[in-house]
């Protein structure tokens, strides 16, 4: 490891366990929440619920419903972060990272790009507050004093 706090070299393997993790995190998650919200509202379980792109459109209570707990995902990523990534300098990338690859298991699952605005403007939702709150709660953890134990005190 190079001198100083943060090593200036990428670790390929660290790197990609962290990516794996957070997409791991990401869809557990979200899942989890998706989960919750079925129950509490009767709605039936479904992976078309997390994949299907036509139901972000704002038509129905279900589909909000939806789209919030997609928010409310975003802001448990980014308290993921903070925890696996721990660099705040990280945040943009990690978070593209996994939504790129939640966009790619969209386009496999239904053969189709993504065409609903709503879908991609709420991708761009939650990168921004996952990326900005991340960075957010990484930096406090960056800006905290750094304690320097010189050993036991000794009264002369």
């Amino acid at each position: 490891m190079a001198n100083g706090f943060y090593s200036t070299k990428r670790d390929p393997l660290l790197l990609a366990l962290q990516i794996l993790a957070m997409q791991a995190l990401f869809y557990s998650s979200l899942l989890s929440l998706q989960a919750v919200v079925n129950y509490v509202f009767n709605y039936d379980n479904s992976l078309n619920q997390i994949f299907d792109i036509q139901a972000f459109r704002l038509r129905n209570w279900e589909n909000i419903t939806r789209l919030l707990v997609n928010v409310v995902n975003s802001v448990l990523m980014a308290i993921a972060l903070r925890f696996v990534v721990c660099r705040a300098k990280l945040c943009l990338d990690f978070a593209c990272t996994f939504y790129i690859f939640h966009f790619l298991a969209c386009w496999i699952s239904r053969s189709a790009i993504p065409t609903v605005a709503s879908w991609w403007l709420l991708q761009l939702v939650c990168i921004t507050i996952t990326t900005v709150l991340g960075e957010y709660l990484c930096m406090q953890v960056e800006l905290q004093d750094i304690p320097v134990l010189l050993g036991p005190r000794v009264d002369v």
